[in-house]
């Protein structure tokens, strides 16, 4: 594309913070992973959207960008930030926009003996192979939303058909790549048929989040206990079909690691206090700070302030008033035998919806006593599989992603030099 020269997972000496305070700002301390909604544009109009978006909306400035790089550089303890491009549809922004974006976000990640890696949640369907060189160039991870790529439902998402060729062309192209599908009313009942779609392109894992009713979708119908565990039971079953060695779902993964692993990891999302606002933000094309990336970009309600405006009291504050939220739907988790395995549903989206109440507890329940059932088949599943990082030596999808990836498990890459 020209003669830039990127450097990601540089690792060098590690430097000392810098002391000068305007540099250094607290909510950033532990942040390990940054949602930077680039954009409140998308070119769909997806029925259960979490967002409120149109089509015409704000773009972020590259001064933003670089103002929420810089912030957190200067200020976290880890070694490793994450950045994924999100909005709206990033891929709307320019090409140009990205080359000086990340140009700049891993020319001070250098300077600063850190390591930074991108990922972009995209709809996939302005990919041209344009883009493609650009996500190659710059290292950028693409993450592809698709609920049903074997066109036999009536999707609630767009343009299905359009998003399948533009995966053929990312295979084409051999650019690695994420699946992430929802677990919606419309899908519940076919993922057995997704699953095979997916063996039959060799992707090998995928993430599929259930859906609950927010953002553009607030006043649908939530998703039944039956209906989520048929869903999640259905690909359990498959994966015993296959003894893990075929395709798994993260998810339903990461069940089987915190029933068959005595030592639970530290996990971004799935714990019973995440790291909303913590290790993780969203932030806005604004520069308004989220407690994650599943708020929308002007949900005020839930700001935990602006880069511009460091208060350091208030917002600690306002992350534990959001973390107490809807506690009663914890309340008995103690006494829980699914605990072992729960991932305690997404405190966002369950402040967010009209109930504000935690619609995975009771599937839950049901796939630990399923799990318990099926052990022997499913320690075969388990043994087959890995399920630390997810990693395949063939497939075109070696990442695991979901509408952002959970990055506790940070795979560190040899040194990669980009021309």
């Amino acid at each position: 594309m020209n003669n830039l020269t990127l450097k990601h997972n540089v690792k060098t000496e590690q430097q000392k913070p810098n002391s000068d305070i305007e540099k250094y700002d607290f909510r950033f301390s532990k942040i390990n992973s940054l949602i930077i909604k680039v954009t409140n544009r998308c070119n769909l109009d997806c029925a259960y959207c979490y967002e409120n978006v149109s089509r015409k909306g704000k773009d972020m400035t590259i001064d933003v960008f670089k103002s929420i790089i810089d912030k957190t550089l200067n200020s976290t303890e880890d070694k490793k930030v994450n950045v994924i491009f999100h909005g709206g549809e990033p891929t709307l922004l320019k090409n140009e926009w990205y080359l000086e974006a990340v140009s700049y976000a891993v020319t001070k990640a250098v300077e600063l003996g850190k390591e930074m890696k991108f990922g972009i949640q995209t709809n996939l369907t302005t990919l041209n192979q344009n883009k493609i060189d650009l996500f190659k160039y710059l290292n950028i991870s693409p993450g592809v939303s698709i609920d049903d790529p074997t066109l036999s439902s009536t999707s609630f998402r767009q343009k299905e058909n359009l998003v399948v060729k533009k995966i053929e062309l990312l295979i084409k192209s051999e650019l690695k790549f994420g699946v992430l599908s929802t677990i919606n009313s419309s899908n519940f009942n076919i993922f057995r048929e997704i699953m095979l779609w997916l063996k039959d392109y060799k992707i090998k894992n995928f993430k599929a989040n259930v859906v609950y009713p927010v953002g553009h979708g607030f006043n649908q119908k939530s998703l039944t206990a039956e209906e989520i565990y048929y869903a999640q039971k259905t690909m359990l079953d498959y994966m015993i079909e296959t003894n893990g060695r075929c395709i798994t779902e993260d998810n339903v993964a990461k069940y089987l690691d915190n029933y068959f692993n005595a030592n639970r990891k530290q996990s971004l999302c799935q714990d019973k206090v995440c790291g909303a606002g913590s290790r993780v933000v969203g932030i806005t094309t604004e520069g308004d700070i989220l407690p994650c990336g599943r708020f929308q970009w002007n949900d005020q309600e839930y700001f935990l302030g602006n880069l511009n405006h460091n208060n350091n009291e208030d917002y600690n504050l306002k992350v534990k008033a959001f973390s107490d939220k809807a506690d009663s739907n914890w309340t008995n988790c103690n006494d829980c035998n699914a605990s072992k395995i729960c991932g305690y549903g997404c405190q966002a989206f369950i402040l967010r919806s009209k109930a504000q109440i935690n619609i995975e507890c009771m599937p839950t329940k049901l796939i630990y006593d399923y799990i318990k059932l099926k052990e022997n088949e499913l320690k075969v599943v388990f043994d087959n599989m890995n399920l630390i990082h997810y990693s395949y030596k063939d497939g075109y999808s070696d990442e695991k992603y979901s509408d952002y990836s959970d990055y506790s498990d940070y795979n560190d890459k040899e040194e990669t030099t980009l021309r």
